[in-house]
């Protein structure tokens, strides 16, 4: 008897602490990028509870959390800034006779 990890137990273990995505079967971690067996409640809760496991949710959720889209100010200030930098350099390596 073959079970689907997207079935009914999928759908309840997404409260838990496990973000998960199932291909072929199986049923993948997406903060530690490993295959979870799926078959017992207590392997996944197992997985859910190790320090590796919440060590990886923190550092995925610290990088989501930086994601932020930069506003178009800052991306004009930043491209001005560097043309400045820019010409300033070749101003010093052309009175320094640096071709």
């Amino acid at each position: 008897m073959t079970v689907d990890p997207s079935s009914d137990r999928l759908s309840r273990q997404k409260s838990n602490t496990l973000t998960v995505r199932a291909d072929n079967g199986l049923l993948f971690c997406n903060y530690c990028d490993l295959s979870v067996e799926w078959k017992h409640k207590s392997t996944v809760d197992a997985h859910c509870t190790s320090k590796k496991h919440l060590a990886q949710q923190k550092l995925y959720e610290s990088k989501e959390k930086n994601k932020n889209q930069q506003t178009l100010q800052a991306s004009l200030t930043g491209a001005e800034s560097k043309k400045k930098v820019i010409f300033d350099l070749i101003e010093a390596f052309t009175s320094a006779d640096i071709p």
